[in-house]
């Protein structure tokens, strides 16, 4: 086990490790939730963490509730077109649904781990919604669960088995080979083990790809032939399945999807556990972890079998994770960086927020062009992150995202069929969140320690105060007094605070 970080008088649990701990587990922490992780203290603010919660259906109870989703499109071309773009809009319908929970998430880890897992076990949705939300739900439902019963979940459910071309893996017939090898050479490449061990050794052959390939056929589209439609789940055939003698890992026999599961994560335990815990570094702590400190806690992975929360625990109650030098060092994922600003500012008239919208406004657009966006990697290993999130094409343009939304001058130009503002923000209201709004000096200092993982240098503070204070002495402050100007300077200080490189991470 990795050494505990147990606080005391000399070494508090303050708000800087708070804002540490909060920022790395939810997307947009607010300052009260800073505030009041620091007088429940560490233990109990883990267990909040580390509670799962239900989303509300409401937003796409259209589908949600729906068992079986349309497969065969209208005959008739005429009516071909509606049903595509009905089709399209209740995915989106989902995706933004999604974005959502974000926003609407209480102070949990689940939606970070939800997006986490889903770099992880990317999928590329253009088929029905109802298969992206049983997707969303094995995600959630074992974001810190038991790995390998996730694994297992995932391997069967019908978004991952269409996206990587399950149902194309079949049982030879007639002479002809049938088999499709992508999902048996992701499930270890990207899923489990990697292509190689922490020491470089290789973790399977061209050999176990085929011969996993062969275990895994059987599953197909489970049709409802009455009306065209297909069921929500995936059906075992068993004259799809190659019922023959297969060499998996170095184990014979006659090998079943479960079957080459179990072996996979008998025979390459460790390197499974490694990789996985290597990831959880990587998503919580840097981008370079250290690897005594992946190979501790994959130990502790392997002792507690698979299960995921408490890994999760020991590696967010250690003296590693809270190590200032890995305070403020990774990179906001422009889901992360858009959405978490809608969550912290308490953003309102959001761009394709509004139920039923059948034109997309400004959110949709934007998470697409900068490259991220729900169930859209570029490709079956997900996005790169790091600093691809910052890269000089894309950096420019969040800064300026995040300016225009403190100064409040975003406009919807795409869709006039919404308020023509959006993205609106209320600075007075933000600002008396803060206890220490009714002093000048001590809401610079709030907003900056509540918006900046960071300290920013004197140079940088002083433009941050001096833009709050607007040329007025201290004593020239009341939020409550419109001639004081408060909007206007709030606004200001803002956007020194959102214009800072520090507010790029987390």
């Amino acid at each position: 086990m990795i050494e505990q970080y147990i606080p005391s008088v000399s070494d508090p649990f303050d708000y800087s490790r708070a804002g540490h701990l909060l920022r790395r587990c939810v997307i947009g922490v607010r300052d009260a939730e800073i505030r009041n992780a620091v007088e429940q203290g560490l233990e109990q603010t883990l267990d909040t963490l580390l509670t799962p919660w239900s989303p509300d259906m409401q937003f796409i109870d259209e589908f949600a509730y729906n068992t079986e989703a349309q497969v065969v499109p209208p005959a008739d071309g005429k009516d071909y077109a509606p049903w595509f773009w009905e089709k399209m809009r209740l995915l989106n319908t989902y995706f933004i649904w999604q974005l959502q929970n974000v926003v609407k998430s209480p102070l949990s880890i689940q939606e970070r781990l939800w997006f986490c897992w889903h770099r992880h076990f990317c999928v590329r949705s253009g088929v029905f919604a109802e298969f992206s939300l049983d997707y969303n739900e094995v995600l959630r439902r074992n974001s810190m669960g038991n790995f390998k019963q996730f694994f297992t979940e995932i391997t069967l459910d019908v978004e991952m088995q269409t996206f990587l071309s399950f149902y194309e893996n079949l049982n030879p017939e007639n002479g002809k080979e049938r088999l499709n090898e992508n999902y048996a050479r992701e499930m270890m490449e990207l899923f489990t083990c990697g292509i190689t061990d922490a020491d470089g050794k290789p973790n399977y052959t061209q050999r176990d790809i085929r011969e996993a390939a062969r275990s895994l056929t059987g599953w197909y589209y489970n049709i409802n032939e009455a009306n065209h439609h297909q069921r929500r789940k995936t059906l075992y055939t068993p004259e799809r399945h190659d019922d023959g003698v297969k060499t998996y890992l170095g184990q014979t026999g006659k090998w079943n999807t479960f079957d080459v599961i179990d072996i996979l994560f008998r025979e390459r335990a460790e390197a499974i556990a490694y990789r996985i815990c290597y990831k959880l570094c990587t998503w919580f702590v840097s981008d370079t972890p250290d690897t005594q400190i992946v190979r501790t806690l994959a130990g502790s992975f392997l002792k507690n079998n698979w299960e995921l929360k408490p890994v999760i625990r020991e590696l967010l109650g250690s003296r590693y994770f809270f190590d200032k030098q890995h305070i403020g060092v990774l990179k906001k994922s422009h889901i992360e960086y858009v959405i978490g600003m809608v969550r912290q500012f308490s953003l309102t008239n959001i761009p394709d927020f509004a139920k039923k919208q059948n034109r997309t406004g400004d959110l949709n657009p934007r998470l697409r062009s900068w490259g991220e966006y729900p169930h859209s990697p570029a490709n079956v290993g997900g996005w790169t992150g790091g600093r691809d999130w910052v890269n000089s094409s894309v950096l420019s343009q969040r800064m300026k995202f995040a300016a225009d939304v403190v100064l409040g001058r975003l406009e919807n130009f795409s869709n006039p069929s919404v308020e023509k503002m959006t993205y609106w923000f209320n600075p007075v209201a933000f600002a008396k969140e803060l206890p220490e709004h009714t002093d000048l000096t001590g809401l610079a200092d709030a907003l900056t320690r509540a918006l900046l993982p960071v300290s920013p240098n004197d140079i940088d503070a002083r433009k941050i105060h001096d833009a709050l204070a607007a040329g007025a002495s201290l004593y020239e402050w009341d939020i409550d007094n419109p001639k004081h100007q408060p909007v206007e300077r709030i606004r200001a200080c803002l956007e020194q605070i959102v214009s800072h490189p520090a507010y790029q991470l987390y």
